[in-house]
């Protein structure tokens, strides 16, 4: 385990579905060379500098993380901070000389962050009007919007198709690094 804690939310793909969709993959590539790949293609554009990460999914192995833009990054993605380390190094009744009881998670979230909360989709991609939580909750058909930034970043410079943006969720995760 490291010491340095990352806590994000944003908009992921478990790194087995970036494999199977990432028009750029090339069978025997690591996950890491992907990532700069994609990474490089996104520096080179027009698009923020900031628009992904590579985060630790926990058991799962890695995902990336997308976030609409810089602005939101800011506010969405910590690194190092030093209130998150302490609550991780104490929290669980934790003694003098433990090591923090953490685990590396990434938890799908079924709304999306502030300001995109409302933004819903179906499972094509088609908007769909937002409406009471109550009469979301058991639609499994119904799924967090992608916010605009994104798709259209991804899709541009053909880093994947509509199909595979559209199985892009929202995830809170936690890491060490």
């Amino acid at each position: 385990m490291g010491s340095r804690i990352i806590k994000a939310i944003g908009y992921a793909m478990p790194i087995e579905q970036v494999r199977a969709n990432a028009l750029d993959f090339e069978p025997g590539m690591c996950d890491w060379e992907l990532f700069e790949l994609i990474k490089e293609k996104v520096n080179k554009s027009r698009f923020h500098n900031d628009l992904i990460e590579f985060v630790s999914s926990g058991e799962d192995g890695y995902a990336f993380l997308f976030f609409p833009q810089d602005y939101n990054k800011k506010g969405w993605y910590r690194y190092d901070d030093d209130i998150d380390y302490e609550h991780a190094r104490w929290a669980g009744g934790n003694k003098r000389g433990d090591e923090p009881d953490i685990d590396n998670s990434m938890i799908q979230v079924p709304y999306a962050p502030y300001p995109y909360t409302n933004k819903l989709m179906d499972l094509e991609g088609n908007p769909v009007e937002w409406t009471s939580p109550e009469l979301l909750k058991d639609r499994d058909d119904i799924v967090p919007g992608i916010p605009e930034p994104i798709r259209q970043c991804l899709i541009e410079l053909k880093i994947f198709n509509s199909k595979g943006v559209n199985l892009i969720r929202c995830y809170h995760t936690t890491a060490w690094s």
